[in-house]
C-alpha cells in the first residue's frame, strides 16, 4: 500500500483535526525515512560499484601533485577503523593529526581483542613484553631521560613583543598622576 493513499484514509477516519495533524506528521516521518532509505541504498551500491576503480585514494604508496612552485610529496596514512575510535580520532584531527600505519595497526588490534574478548590476554602480553626489556635498553632509557634540575627551572629569557609599549607601573607613584591611578585602578 502507497504511503499517501494509507495517510489519506486515516484522515477520513480521524475524528479531530489534532489527530488529522498527528496522521499528517507520522505519515511526513515515514516518507522521509523510506526516502532516506532508497538513497542511502543506491548511495551504497554506487560507493561500491566504484571502490576497484578508486583504489588509489586508499592506497597507502607516497603521492606526488605537481603545483606551481614544485612537485610537493604527501604521505598516505591509513584511515581510521569505525568502531571505539572516535575519542582518539577526534581528539587527534583537532590537533591536525592522522592515523599512521604503525597506530592504525596498534588500535585496530586493540579494539579486535576487545571484540573477541581477548583484550585483558592482549594487555598482559603487551606489559610483560614492556616489563621485560634488556638491561641494555634500560640503562640507555635511563641515561636520555637524565636531567638536570637548574637547566630545567631557570626561566628562560622573555623577548619583547614586536609594537608592544614597554615599561613598568612604579609602587611608590603618587595617585594622583595618570600612572599612579593606572596602579591603583589595577590593584583595588
Amino acid at each position: 500500500m502507497d504511503i499517501l493513499t494509507e495517510i489519506e484514509q486515516n484522515l477520513v477516519k480521524s475524528g479531530s483535526l489534532f489527530e488529522a495533524e498527528q496522521i499528517i506528521l507520522k505519515g511526513v516521518l515515514e516518507l522521509g525515512q523510506v526516502i532516506m532509505q532508497n538513497f542511502l541504498e543506491s548511495l551504497d551500491r554506487s560507493l561500491k560499484s566504484q571502490a576497484p576503480a578508486n583504489y588509489q585514494v586508499i592506497n597507502k604508496q607516497p603521492r606526488t601533485l605537481n603545483f606551481i612552485f614544485g612537485p610537493v610529496t604527501f604521505q598516505r596514512l591509513i584511515g581510521s577503523v569505525e568502531s571505539s575510535h572516535r575519542a582518539f580520532t577526534y581528539r587527534m584531527k583537532k590537533q591536525g593529526k592522522s592515523w599512521t600505519e604503525q597506530g592504525a595497526k596498534a588500535i585496530i588490534g586493540l579494539i579486535e581483542a576487545r571484540m573477541n574478548g581477548e583484550l585483558q590476554a592482549s594487555l598482559n602480553t603487551i606489559l610483560e613484553q614492556l616489563i621485560v626489556l634488556p638491561r641494555v635498553a634500560q640503562t640507555r632509557l635511563l641515561q636520555e631521560m637524565h636531567i638536570r634540575t637548574g637547566e630545567f627551572l631557570r626561566k628562560a629569557p622573555t623577548k619583547p613583543s614586536i609594537g608592544a609599549v614597554q615599561g613598568i607601573i612604579p609602587i611608590n607613584t603618587a595617585t594622583s598622576r595618570p600612572m599612579g591611578q593606572l596602579f591603583k585602578a589595577l590593584t583595588h
